[in-house]
């Protein structure tokens, strides 16, 4: 599913371009979370080894 898809699944075809940069910059904000969040826990296991 795209983020546009997703977007019209919620909003139906009600939206602006703005609502979907507003969208895509809070999912790549959240993507970035869980990396860094990943990441950290691959650091932890490493050095518990």
């Amino acid at each position: 599913m795209t983020a546009e898809e997703i977007v019209r699944e919620i909003y139906g075809n009600d939206y602006t371009i703005d609502d979907l940069k507003h969208i895509e910059k809070a999912v790549v904000d959240e993507q970035e979370h869980w990396r860094k969040k990943k990441f950290k826990k691959e650091i932890e296991k490493n050095v518990c080894n």
